[in-house]
């Protein structure tokens, strides 16, 4: 997960997630979009790395890390962590974040199951998991497998999207057509609160402010096609597509997209 620019975009809550991130070429034509057009250029990392509070010599579990370019050009900071464990479901995104990371000797790269933590109870100071939860089958057990590996006052940051964004947009734009964007809002901005509240004892929701500002539709039409899979699209073309977007530009020749990105902070 990329994440100058709003690389909150690994997923957001697209379903059939296994298909869509066992390579890293669908997941690259999205972060580009946000790289490319996003309003608030603070950068989605930059922003929760400002909120991040680890302290010197803190264990940290990042789950469903992604390319793992959260992490990029932040030396600094990794060098400060006394233990860092970046895992992902998929071999393949774990193999990208080693590729962008290196080996620093205080990094440990895992495929791990957020349902089923391989590590002891008590075995970390934070938990990190971005834009992934939505896509537990078993979101519940997610979260009690992240309390139980946290230590006593330990810290889950957990990013994700609100149900008011591009999806409901792009929902919008072609329900005549009877087009519709799968998302799975299983854990939002809207709900997900509730659902860390039952376990962790204090649940802090803060938003962070964006949009998108497309004056190209050729690149949105790129950032459609490779959600292809999650819509009932049939043969849509580039081509369809890019007619349909130039109709959505403004008098300024931009397209205006909402986004809705925030994080929890979860304390045991």
């Amino acid at each position: 997960m990329k994440f100058q620019g709003g690389v909150h975009e690994q997923n957001e809550g697209l379903i059939n997630s296994k298909i869509q991130y066992e390579t890293t070429a669908n997941l690259k034509t999205r972060i580009s979009l946000h790289e490319k057009y996003s309003t608030n250029k603070l950068g989605f990392g930059n922003w929760l790395f400002n909120n991040y509070q680890f302290g010197e010599q803190a264990s940290i579990l990042e789950v469903g890390c992604g390319t793992g370019d959260l992490w990029k050009s932040r030396s600094a900071s990794i060098k400060n962590i006394k233990r860092l464990v970046v895992s992902d479901s998929s071999e393949g995104m774990v193999n990208a974040a080693r590729a962008n990371m290196g080996d620093p000797e205080n990094i440990e790269y895992k495929i791990v199951d957020v349902s089923d933590i391989c590590f002891p109870d008590g075995s970390f100071d934070f938990v990190i998991a971005n834009m992934m939860l939505y896509h537990v089958p078993m979101i519940e057990k997610a979260i009690s497998e992240i309390h139980r590996v946290l230590k006593p006052r330990g810290i889950l940051y957990c990013t994700t999207f609100g149900e008011n964004g591009i999806a409901k947009y792009i929902n919008h734009l072609f329900s005549e057509l009877e087009l519709t964007l799968g998302i799975d809002s299983s854990f939002t901005l809207q709900n997900g609160g509730q659902k860390l509240g039952r376990e962790f004892s204090r649940v802090t929701r803060i938003d962070y402010p964006d949009g998108f500002e497309i004056s190209d539709p050729s690149d949105l039409a790129d950032y459609i096609l490779s959600l292809s899979s999650l819509m009932n699209s049939g043969n849509l073309s580039h081509a369809a597509l890019v007619e349909v977007f130039e109709k959505e530009k403004g008098p300024d020749g931009l397209i205006k997209i909402p986004k809705e990105y925030g994080m929890f902070i979860s304390e045991k």
